[in-house]
């Protein structure tokens, strides 16, 4: 949309987010690197495990209208296409209930979820997802943005600034999302 004045758009970074990859927690894996992922959501690979049985992945992944799916397509997999071995599910939580029910799986989600011994997290170039590792290491990182058409002025730049100060961080994180200023 190109506004009155012919802008297209103002993007405002307003926090971090974290695109997390689980595995059913009775896979020996616990960790992979980029580009082993990239192999195996393009479906070049179809399996990474040191076992004699080499069961294939059933990929998990949001719906193509998801921002995990876009941001993880084109930045992790180079806008190649997933693997034809994939299952789409329309929520983070129907990712994690199809990675319980198929010890085969791995999935995507953009939050980490604790509290489930069904499913583990995998380290990513070594580096468990976590709020420390977003502000240093973890390497599927992302920023959210909120869009204007023009630049901010008046109660929009007063909400932004609201939403970038240290009260609006708090509440970035209370729902689930990592603060742009990195931990106390």
């Amino acid at each position: 949309m190109v506004s009155q004045q012919g802008s297209l758009g103002i993007s405002t970074i307003i926090a971090k987010d974290e695109i997390v990859v689980y595995v059913n927690s009775a896979n020996p894996l616990n960790g992979i690197t980029l580009n082993e992922l990239k192999q195996i959501f393009t479906g070049k690979v179809k399996e990474i495990t040191n076992e004699e049985s080499k069961p294939e992945y059933k990929l998990i992944l949001r719906s193509p209208n998801s921002g995990t799916y876009s941001y993880f397509r084109k930045h992790i997999l180079a806008n190649e296409e997933y693997g034809k071995n994939s299952l789409i599910v329309n929520s983070p939580n129907e990712v994690i209930e199809q990675i319980v029910v198929n010890k085969n799986s791995i999935g995507l989600s953009g939050e980490l979820i604790s509290g489930n011994d069904s499913i583990k997290p995998l380290m990513i170039n070594g580096v468990l997802p976590g709020k420390r590792e977003i502000n240093s290491e973890y390497p599927l990182v992302r920023y959210i943005y909120f869009y204007t058409l023009d630049l901010p002025e008046g109660k929009i730049k007063k909400f932004l600034d609201f939403v970038n100060s240290e009260s609006g961080q708090k509440i970035i994180e209370q729902n689930g999302f990592i603060s742009l200023w990195g931990e106390d």
